[in-house]
């Protein structure tokens, strides 16, 4: 049965309320990196809004993107945005909608409305290689519409907590680029007596470290053993078990996610059950886009089974290294960069070869000192955690907001502030 139609609102089709502007092919042999250009919008540009791409030919003015035009990725995850930054131009493979009159539709509250139904699209859409958005798709959307002095009510409830999200992103993109400095200190000049960096340095094969720090390779100080695909034909299990399955997708900020845990039977579990990894290792992904990553097992998953496209780093003698001092040391651009020049390419997907991690050389001080920089990084780590749980709160109120605001399930009071634009 269908829901009712709250009070005063009307069933509307979008195609007769919005304009929509598809992007142009411009030339890319007018592409250019001359900032003094005007910029050119790019699919990749869209979520963080920084124009890596500017644009030394002719153009239509027509295809010129404002400040508050409301743009819409049509390739991949079909991102909606709302413009912020000097005006730039509108690429292909990216569409402007705007509202055919602010006097019956809101703008502020069309990119509102047009967010969830843009996810519904997505996930309906079949998997393929990258999913593509149509303009048919936008124009097809039939949505109750409230009056524009409701629509104004609701979309400024819904755009400041968007604004409160906002604010805890570049928070966390601040933290995190306090987190990229303080390892590029602490994992090139270390913690000296009295807590300063070292002021005396040797050359080694991984550049210039602290005297008295070692260099080694991984492979002196642990075992790199592989994971284990599923037996062909036996699928996860149906229901959760006591034997977890790790999969890539579910490393997650050096650690791993919990949200999506697979689990196997007991049977399976029989027949792989030599690939498992402790939580005094730690992983490493061997295969795939994502590779290199390194994190470390929390306790509640000791003991789960870890897939082929990872390996664990079985430390020698947990006594003399600090696992977390390794995984951080591991996530550094001395080793990624030893790392990722040693992939290679097998059934067409990366890869990295166990022995190419054994051989990779990385600088090691004593355990009083890998304690004291794993130390000083994992608290930022945990403060880092602290703003994403407070940002996903955040997202959650505005889903529980959005659901409610714009079905009319909880209606918003008028009042003589509201102003109509």
């Amino acid at each position: 049965m269908n829901n009712p139609i709250p009070d005063g609102w009307e069933i509307e089709s979008l195609d007769k309320n919005i304009k929509i502007l598809s992007g142009y092919p411009f030339k890319s042999s007018e592409f250019t990196d001359n900032q003094s250009k005007i910029g050119l919008i790019r699919i990749r540009d869209l979520d963080k809004q920084k124009l890596t791409t500017f644009y030394a030919g002719d153009y239509e003015d027509t295809y010129v993107v404002r400040k508050g035009d409301i743009l819409i990725g049509m390739d991949g995850d079909f991102n909606i945005v709302k413009w912020k930054i000097q005006n730039a131009l509108l690429n292909q493979r990216i569409c402007k909608v705007e509202a055919v009159s602010e006097s019956k539709f809101s703008s502020d509250y069309l990119f509102q409305l047009l967010e969830p139904e843009l996810i519904e699209i997505n996930n309906s859409t079949g998997a393929t290689t990258v999913k593509h958005l149509s303009v048919k798709d936008l124009r097809n959307i039939r949505k109750a519409l409230p009056p524009l002095q409701e629509q104004q009510k609701i979309a400024k409830i819904l755009t400041s907590v968007d604004e409160v999200i906002e604010k805890t992103q570049a928070q966390i993109d601040k933290l995190k680029d306090l987190k990229a400095g303080m390892m590029q200190e602490l994992l090139t000049k270390g913690i000296g007596p009295g807590g300063a960096p070292h002021t005396e340095f040797k050359d080694s094969p991984v550049g210039r470290v602290p005297v008295g720090w070692e260099v080694v390779t991984i492979g002196e100080i642990a075992q790199i053993k592989g994971g284990k695909r599923l037996p062909k034909g036996e699928p996860f299990a149906e229901h959760k078990t006591p034997f977890p399955y790790i999969r890539i997708s579910d490393f997650s900020l050096g650690s791993i996610s919990l949200k999506n845990i697979k689990y196997v039977t007991s049977a399976v579990r029989d027949k792989i059950k030599r690939y498992t990894i402790s939580k005094d290792d730690v992983y490493v992904s061997i295969a795939g886009i994502y590779l290199g990553l390194f994190g470390e097992v929390p306790d509640e998953l000791d003991g789960a089974l870890l897939t082929e496209n990872a390996a664990k780093l079985v430390f020698n003698d947990i006594e003399l290294i600090n696992k977390t001092f390794i995984r951080y040391m591991c996530q550094s651009n001395m080793i990624q960069s030893q790392l990722l020049q040693e992939k290679g390419v097998g059934a067409g997907v990366p890869k990295l070869a166990l022995f190419r991690i054994s051989e990779t050389s990385l600088p090691l001080p004593n355990k009083e000192e890998q304690n004291a920089i794993a130390n000083k990084l994992h608290q930022l780590d945990v403060w880092i955690q602290s703003v994403i749980v407070k940002k996903e709160s955040h997202q959650k109120l505005k889903k529980a907001l959005m659901q409610d605001l714009l079905t009319g399930k909880v209606r918003v009071k008028i009042d003589k502030e509201t102003a109509i634009n």
